[in-house]
């Protein structure tokens, strides 16, 4: 699982293989283990632990406190680093409430109805590109206004796919 973190304008780049507890940063290798206990999360590198409290996750925001100190860390999966080099953004950043598509695909899911209320980031439909299923999430709160797609149909980037009130 590849990841990018950017920490204090510092770009990390994490390979992360859970099977076998290992962990590429920035090209080194190295062992580590992640716990949990009494709410308490502990992480161990090599012979180094930490421990990590009040961890909160907001999109690709990740907070908490290591150790007591504070750390706010932005996270970017394989898909959203993929989607990067391509030139598109994974999440929606939108000014209005047309929902458009980040890049051309197919609509697997429609998960809403007209009406329908939805929250800030939640998914509204499924669509399917480069072999990929990308969520597309609500980029506020608000009402279900129309849906201008179908379950099936293909598009192309920029197709309007709902509309929010």
């Amino acid at each position: 699982m590849k990841q990018k973190i950017s920490y204090n304008n510092q770009q990390i780049h994490l390979e992360i293989d859970p099977n076998n507890g290992l962990a590429l940063i920035d090209g080194k290798q190295f062992e580590y283990e992640i716990s949990e206990y009494n709410g308490r999360f502990y992480f161990r590198i090599g012979n180094k632990q930490w421990i990590l409290a009040n961890v909160q996750v907001k999109g690709t925001q990740i907070r908490f406190n290591i150790d007591g100190y504070p750390v706010q860390l932005q996270v970017k999966n394989e898909q959203a680093l993929l989607l990067e080099t391509l030139g598109m953004k994974s999440e929606l950043k939108q000014s209005t409430k047309d929902i458009k598509a980040p890049m051309p695909g197919k609509v697997l899911t429609i998960e809403v109805k007209e009406g329908d209320q939805v929250q800030e980031g939640e998914t509204i439909l499924v669509l399917e590109a480069m072999k990929m299923e990308n969520e597309i999430k609500s980029p506020i709160q608000g009402q279900i206004k129309t849906i201008q797609v179908e379950i099936g149909q293909i598009i192309d980037k920029q197709t309007l796919l709902v509309e929010l009130e």
